[in-house]
């Protein structure tokens, strides 16, 4: 019998162990689409040699980091709403090339705002529309500019002139969101027709350091590069460690989706908002350690005095999926899916969406988020109640047995069949399932990998504090205060179970709150906090039904 609680314990172990490596399962396991040729409407993805040839060409002018978007010329535009702080708008190419999340910290030291999009040396990350004119991107230096702010609005506009067209492109910045409209407007002044096409793009130059990955490390599996979104697809991921691999840019045509550069709790991405076009959206590496997300239109022919429209959303802020959803609310049949996929749960999504919901709805009222972690493991101690208790009267009945299997032991020492055939018989007399006491663990591996998920994902729990030394729910316990006494709860569990003959298996039971100690030490205390509540409520259930059932027993064989 103690045998299976070891075996039912390592597999516990090991499953966590798994669970700290999800994020990386579909790059281990799941094969990637094929790449191959496809026509406008393609169905696959792209991948073509001359693609990186010609993107390499095109990027000859729009590579940010052969730019200067703050000379003399190009000064930036500096505004500052609600939700932005130092939101630079370059006159080169119209780049937002600086944006700062004012209600985002650094980190708990650095109170600084959290930087977003940049125009640093070695870590730019910048969102800018580029306009191809007969297939050539154009470097534009807008001359005109005017910037006019109504009520909670702020509308900057930009105008140029460029190989006979007038460009005009207006920026629309709501002061309470992180989505920016981009309008653009290009006439053909010229008696010659001419072809216009859009690129919206997000250039991030990657520091080496951040394809690093540690197992001690749990903010090192999250996902980090480029998200798209298509017709065919309504979400799939390309890591810069694939992007950086290809040899060939990534890109697929639709007609409504988006493209993301995506980072721990944080995202930018273009969302095109023009019904019935058809676009691309495509991600590659463009030099090293930096990459591209973008999408862009099919070109237009312009006759004399004819004109084009372009309209995008830039949203850059914290990943919050009804902030990503409130952006596109309007856009009707043309809606993009796929943006709460951008809060990654991982392949339990269903059950973290689920818990999330949960924890939001108990921190409006209780505005704590571990005190909404502790309650939402008393309801879920609550809803698998039942099974705990057929388990622990389980559990009970093995302990009062425990004399009777000790002696069969001794009796059946030299020979384990008969021994196991005797015991099968004393289970069969007591109406006892060996393996019911394992249940309850088994059920809560999901729940445990499923939170794991919501705790590492939801920038709602990023520097959330809980109390005295735990201010950052997100980040494991700086004095391993909690592991520690999780360890605690978990030899006190062990002390009620029943206990094994075996000297070898106690030993091994007796390391496993050692094992859980350590590996749990490095895990958010989040997570800590569930693990330990969850391991008090059940030694108060394990105890409580373990004295009833003992009493009851006892009577019984008065």
């Amino acid at each position: 019998m103690k045998s299976n609680y070891i075996r039912i314990f390592l597999i516990a172990l090991i499953v966590v162990i798994f669970m700290s490596l999800t994020a990386r399962w579909e790059e281990m396991f799941v094969p990637k689409p094929a790449k191959t040729e496809s026509g406008a409407q393609s169905t696959q993805l792209v991948q073509q040699e001359n693609n990186a040839q010609n993107k390499a060409v095109d990027t000859v002018i729009t590579d940010v980091t052969k730019q200067d978007f703050s000379n003399a010329d190009a000064k930036p535009i500096s505004l500052n709403t609600s939700v932005f702080a130092n939101l630079e708008i370059s006159l080169l190419n119209g780049a937002i090339i600086n944006a700062e999340l004012k209600d985002y910290d650094v980190s708990l030291t650095d109170k600084q705002p959290m930087p977003m999009l940049n125009n640093n040396a070695g870590t730019r990350y910048i969102a800018q529309s580029v306009i191809y004119i007969n297939d050539q991107p154009q470097s534009i230096l807008f001359t005109e500019q005017s910037v006019v702010k109504k009520d909670s609005e702020t509308a900057v506009t930009l105008a140029a002139k460029v190989q006979g067209l007038e460009v005009i492109r207006q920026y629309h910045i709501n002061d309470l969101t992180y989505a920016i409209t981009v309008k653009q407007s290009v006439k053909n002044t010229t008696n010659t027709p001419i072809s216009v096409s859009f690129d919206n793009e997000i250039t991030r130059q990657v520091p080496p350091e951040t394809h690093s990955f540690s197992i001690l490390d749990a903010h090192s599996y999250s996902f980090q590069g480029v998200g798209l979104s298509s017709n065919q697809r309504t979400f799939q991921k390309e890591s810069f460690a694939d992007l950086a691999k290809s040899t060939a840019a990534v890109n697929v045509s639709t007609s409504k989706g988006w493209a993301a550069m995506i980072q721990h709790y944080f995202v930018s991405l273009w969302v095109p908002s023009n019904p019935g076009t058809s676009f691309s959206v495509y991600a590659n590496k463009l030099a090293e350690h930096t990459y591209q997300s973008g999408v862009k239109t099919q070109a237009v022919v312009l006759s004399e005095n004819q004109s084009v429209e372009n309209v995008n959303i830039l949203y850059t802020g914290p990943t919050i999926t009804k902030n990503l959803e409130a952006m596109v609310k309007d856009f009707g049949a043309n809606k993009p899916e796929g943006l709460d996929k951008l809060v990654d749960y991982g392949m339990l999504s269903f059950i973290s969406v689920i818990i999330f919901w949960l924890m939001t709805l108990i921190h409006s009222v209780v505005a704590n988020w571990g005190l909404a972690i502790i309650l939402v493991t008393v309801l879920i101690k609550v809803l698998f109640y039942p099974l705990s208790a057929k388990s622990y009267k389980s559990m009970a009945k093995m302990r009062m047995l425990q004399p009777r299997m000790k002696k069969l032991q001794e009796l059946y020492k030299g020979d384990r069949q008969k021994l196991g055939r005797k015991m099968m018989e004393m289970y069969k007399e007591e109406k006892v399932n060996p393996a019911s006491g394992c249940l309850p663990i088994l059920v809560q591996i999901p729940v445990f990998i499923a939170l794991y998920w919501v705790l590492l994902e939801s920038v709602q729990l990023r520097q959330a504090p809980f109390v005295f030394w735990i201010n950052d729910l997100a980040s494991k316990d700086p004095y391993f205060i909690l592991p520690i006494l999780m360890g605690i709860s978990m030899f006190v569990q062990q002390k009620l179970s029943p206990t094994s003959a075996d000297p070898t298996q106690a030993k091994i039971m007796m390391l496993m709150p050692v094992i859980f100690t350590v590996f749990f030490a490095s895990f958010p205390s989040g997570l800590v906090l569930y693990w330990l509540t969850n391991n008090v409520i059940s030694i108060a259930q394990q105890w409580y039904i373990t004295r009833k059932y003992t009493a009851i027993y006892k009577a019984k064989r008065a």
